[in-house]
């Protein structure tokens, strides 16, 4: 046993608290990539399961609150859309109160394409996650929300 380092250091010299932070963004990680290999699955990339997820969810949204609910920029947003639309699975139409923005609707084929889908996104990590009680949910949303909203913004 080495004597001379840190209390609460590893033989590498990492803290303990940096080693939980390593294992938390490798958990995290793996997490999302077991979630996004889910959608996949569905035929969805995981940011199409998540726009066909908000307007089923809120049909009729702009693209503006569609962008900040998937937290995409506007451009992704507006990309992934035509291309969902090309599919036949979401329209939008100019809202009568402003000529300059669009509600986004589900259509009917989408919300039937997104009912087939479900039960197959629901497998692996996604239904794993589901596991957790309405508490552990409550528990992790949160702490990660903290999380987030205390990151350094990218420049």
């Amino acid at each position: 046993m080495n004597h001379d380092s840190a209390p609460g250091a590893t033989t590498r010299g990492e803290s303990a608290e940096q080693l939980l932070l390593a294992t938390l963004e490798q958990q995290i990680h793996l997490l999302a990539r077991g979630l996004a290999s889910d959608d996949l699955r569905v035929g969805f990339t995981p940011r199409e399961w998540n726009v066909l997820t908000q307007l089923v969810n809120d049909s009729g949204l702009s693209l503006t609150a569609l962008a900040e609910r998937t937290e995409l920029n506007m451009s992704t947003a507006s990309r992934i859309l035509q291309k969902l639309a090309s599919h036949g699975l979401v329209d939008w139409n100019r809202l009568p109160e402003s000529q300059r923005t669009y509600a986004i609707r589900i259509t009917p084929a989408g919300r039937q394409r997104y009912a087939a889908a479900k039960p197959r996104a629901s497998t692996g990590t996604r239904a794993a996650v589901e596991q957790l009680s309405r508490e552990e949910l409550s528990t992790i949303v949160g702490i990660l929300g903290r999380c987030l909203e205390r990151r350094v913004p990218d420049r």
